[in-house]
């Protein structure tokens, strides 16, 4: 069989939405020499999941959507010959999708849905995004060209899946659990000092405290919620989840 160069795949918006918004930040902000190839966001439409993932050297972040129909055929099945679709974006693309794709907070997310058409024909390569069911006139659409994927692009599920498996396999690992916004706090002791923020578990392994300094002027202290809220478990297992998710992808560019 022929490798398929054309999809119509559907993911809820929701979904979409918070995964281009947390894997944002994590891209390149620099577009010349080696940090080129990490000035973008990357989806990856896999078997069952859109990946979107970005790198800028210090830190790799991915964020899956659970696909809603896929005209490649069954959900979490492709055929041997195909393999992953791969479509990079560059990050002034982003804000545009967010902007255009918003959810209608009085129906349901549950068929709030982006519909990607992606062609990977050499001639014209393209992806559309159509707006099914949010905020916006259902049928509005976005059209953008795609670029080949960049071939220096990290390999950010392998890096993550490492670091997963690292901190899966460590018993003595202790976690910090924290509001995000906590960790914010932290960036203007960075500014200030001009120096990189340190974290370390501090204690015994069952004490819950993290040691923060920041050159040799700063330093604080964070109280972890590690198991407070009964969440351990659920944490636990959507880690296993995700390595098998991801373990076996080989992403190949069609």
């Amino acid at each position: 069989m022929t490798v398929t160069r054309t999809a119509q795949i559907d993911v809820r918006l929701a979904s979409v939405r918070a995964a281009l918004q947390a894997v944002q930040p994590h891209r390149s902000k620099v577009k010349t020499g080696d940090d080129e190839a990490m000035y973008r966001l990357r989806l990856v439409f896999s078997a069952g999941q859109l990946y979107v993932m970005a790198t800028n050297g210090s830190t790799a972040a991915l964020a899956k959507a659970g696909l809603f129909k896929d005209s490649r055929g069954a959900l979490g099945k492709l055929d041997p010959d195909d393999a992953p679709m791969i479509v990079d974006l560059q990050p002034r693309r982003i804000p545009l999708i967010l902007q255009q794709f918003k959810p209608n907070q009085a129906e349901s997310a549950e068929h709030q849905l982006i519909r990607f058409d992606v062609n990977l024909d050499p001639a014209d390569p393209v992806i559309d995004l159509t707006d099914i069911g949010g905020l916006w006139s259902e049928g509005e659409s976005l059209r953008f060209p795609i670029e080949s994927p960049a071939e220096a692009f990290p390999d950010v599920m392998t890096i993550v899946a490492k670091a997963m498996q690292t901190g899966a396999s460590d018993p003595k690992s202790k976690d910090l659990v924290t509001d995000p916004k906590v960790l914010a706090l932290f960036a203007a002791a960075g500014k200030a000092y001009d120096q990189p923020v340190r974290i370390r578990p501090c204690g015994s392994p069952q004490d819950r405290g993290f040691l923060v300094t920041c050159g040799p002027d700063f330093v604080a202290a964070i109280e972890s919620k590690h198991g407070d809220d009964g969440g351990t478990k659920a944490r636990d297992q959507a880690l296993v989840d995700w390595l098998n998710l991801i373990k076996p992808n080989k992403l190949v560019a069609v």
